[in-house]
């Protein structure tokens, strides 16, 4: 899957991706049974018929059933979805997003994760010299 592919994805389309990440994968039933206001359980095939279409998950079959998980890997469906709430909400700023982060989750931040995020943002300032 590509990049434009995840960016193209619908709403459902996502939240069904999120689920298969969750999971590894699952039968419709499964994507159905973790929908928020899931929709029928011929709708949710539906969707995932669509998706297998647009090449965003692949299934096998495990005796009656079909079992879907996603293609892509979850670190480039992250950055995709990062890129889009960054720029829905925050403008196109990543150092607002960070801000932002920062500010809302500073008690939830350990030291150890704080020198983790000093010592990338340090790497991307000695990338730019």
């Amino acid at each position: 899957m590509t990049k434009d592919t995840l960016k193209q994805m619908s709403r459902r389309e996502r939240q069904i991706i999120e689920i298969l990440f969750q999971l590894g994968s699952g039968s419709v039933a499964d994507v159905q049974a973790h929908l928020d206001q899931a929709p029928s359980y011929s709708s949710v095939r539906a969707l995932l018929n669509r998706m297998v279409e647009k090449k965003q998950v692949a299934y096998q079959r495990q005796g009656n059933k079909y079992v879907y998980s996603p293609i892509t890997e979850r670190e480039e469906a992250a950055q995709t979805a990062l890129k889009k709430l960054i720029n829905t909400f925050f403008n196109g700023s990543p150092g607002a997003a960070v801000a932002a982060l920062l500010g809302a989750e500073k008690d939830a931040i350990s030291a150890q994760q704080m020198d983790e995020i000093q010592a990338k943002i340090d790497a991307i300032k000695n990338n730019n010299k």
